[in-house]
C-alpha cells in the first residue's frame, strides 16, 4: 500500500490467512486517553469479536508507540492479526500522531493503493458496544451475497434528511456512516482522502465546501479532532458513489416505531397529529400519549419477533394507510419510501440496494 502520506510495514503476519479483511486501527494520543485500558479491553475482545467474521483476516494498524508496548503486542500475537505499522511524518508532533489522524489509517485498504485484489473489506471499531457487534452480524451476513454493491453499512436513522451534513436526497435515506461498521467490494481512488487531507491542512475556506458539520468538529477539537474520519466517510466518499453510479448497499433492521420515534418532535408539533393518531390507535386522547403508546406496543429491545395479536396487526394497517392519505405527516420522501418496502410489515432486516439516487433492489434478510 505505498503512498506519499504514511509508510506502511508489516510487523507481524498470521499463521492462517484470508483473503477477506476486518480492519482495526491502535494507536496512542499526547496527552494519554483516560480511558486507554478500554482500547486495551477491546483489543482482548476481538478474540471473541472476530468469529463473527469467520472467514476474514484480522488486520491492525498500529504506531510505533503500540509497538514498544510488550502487553500489546502479546494480545495482538494470541489474536494471530496482520500487524501493520504505520508512520506518516507530515502528521506528527513531538514523535506522536497528531490527536485522532490514527482513525482514518483503517481506510486505507479500501484504496487504489492497495496492490492485492479487494474483496471484501470489512472497517471496525477497536472497542465496539452491543449495538455496534449486532451491526457486525449483519455486514457479514449481507456481504455474501452482495449483488454488486461497492459498499455497505447499516442505516442508523432513515426518518429525515440531515441538512448540510448529508449528499444528494431524493427519497433514499442515507444516514450518517458510522466509521467503525461499514464494508468496502470496490477500491477507491487515494485521491479522495489525500485532497481530503490536503484541504485540512490548507486553513482555507475551500474546506468550508465539507459544510457546517465539519466547521463544528474542527473548531472543538482541532484539526484532527473526534469525528475527523466519519466527515470524510459521509461528506467525501459516500458523495464520490452516488456520484459515479456506484451501487451501495444500505442495511435496514425496520421497526414501525422507529420513524415515528426519530420524528416524535415534528409529530408534537403537527396538528393533523391527534387525527392521525385518533384513528391508528382508535383513541380519543393527547398526541403525546399516543406516541407513547405506538412506541411501546413495538417495543422490542432483543430484537426477537414477538407474536402479534389480531388488533395489534391492524393497527400495523392503519398506520400506513394514515401515511397513504396524509404523506406529508412524516414528510412525504419518508411516505413513500416507507409505503414502497413495508406496506404490511412491523418490522423487516433487509438491503436497499441503491444506484443513482434510486432502489432498484431490496434483498430481505
Amino acid at each position: 500500500m505505498d503512498n506519499d502520506v504514511c509508510k506502511l510495514t508489516t510487523i507481524q503476519n498470521p499463521n492462517r490467512r484470508y483473503a477477506n479483511t476486518v480492519n482495526i486501527v491502535f494507536f496512542k494520543a499526547n496527552p494519554p486517553s483516560r480511558n486507554f485500558q478500554e482500547y486495551i479491553d477491546g483489543l482482548k475482545d476481538w478474540k471473541n469479536i472476530k468469529t463473527t467474521f469467520p472467514n476474514s483476516q484480522l488486520q491492525i494498524f498500529v504506531d510505533r508507540h503500540v509497538t514498544e508496548d510488550e502487553e500489546l503486542v502479546e494480545i495482538m500475537k494470541d489474536l494471530d492479526a496482520r500487524v501493520i505499522l504505520f508512520e506518516c511524518p507530515d502528521y506528527m508532533k513531538n514523535k506522536f500522531h497528531t490527536g485522532l489522524f490514527g482513525t482514518l489509517l483503517r481506510f486505507f485498504p479500501i484504496f487504489d493503493i492497495n496492490t492485492k485484489p479487494l474483496n471484501v473489506a470489512h472497517i471496525c471499531e477497536l472497542e465496539p458496544g452491543e449495538i455496534v457487534k449486532y451491526r457486525y452480524h449483519l455486514l457479514e451476513h449481507f456481504s455474501k451475497g452482495r449483488r454488486e454493491v461497492s459498499m455497505q453499512y447499516v442505516l442508523n436513522d432513515y426518518s429525515k434528511k440531515y441538512g448540510d451534513e448529508q449528499p444528494e436526497f431524493e427519497g433514499i435515506p442515507y444516514s450518517w456512516i458510522i466509521a467503525g461498521a461499514w464494508t468496502v467490494f470496490e477500491k477507491a481512488p487515494f485521491s479522495l482522502l489525500s485532497d481530503y487531507l490536503d484541504n485540512i491542512e490548507s486553513d482555507n475556506k475551500y474546506f468550508n465546501r465539507y459544510g457546517n458539520k465539519t466547521a463544528r468538529v474542527l473548531s472543538e477539537h482541532g484539526k484532527y479532532s473526534f469525528g475527523i474520519d466519519e466527515v470524510f466517510l459521509n461528506l467525501v466518499y459516500l458523495p464520490w458513489l452516488i456520484k459515479t453510479g456506484r451501487k451501495i448497499g444500505l442495511i435496514m433492521n425496520y421497526v414501525i416505531s422507529e420513524p415515528v420515534f426519530h420524528s416524535r418532535e415534528q409529530i408534537l408539533k403537527n396538528k393533523r397529529s391527534k387525527v392521525c393518531f385518533d384513528f391508528i390507535l382508535q383513541k380519543n386522547q393527547s398526541v403525546s400519549a399516543s406516541v407513547r403508546e405506538f412506541l411501546n406496543i413495538f417495543y422490542d429491545p432483543e430484537m426477537k419477533k414477538k407474536e402479534l395479536s389480531q388488533n395489534t396487526y391492524k393497527i400495523v394497517t392503519r398506520f400506513y394507510q394514515i401515511l397513504e392519505k396524509y404523506p406529508t405527516w412524516l414528510g412525504t420522501s419518508l411516505s413513500k419510501f416507507l409505503l414502497h418496502l413495508f406496506r404490511d410489515k412491523y418490522r423487516a432486516v433487509c438491503m436497499l440496494i441503491v444506484q443513482n439516487n434510486k432502489i432498484i433492489d431490496v434483498v430481505m434478510r
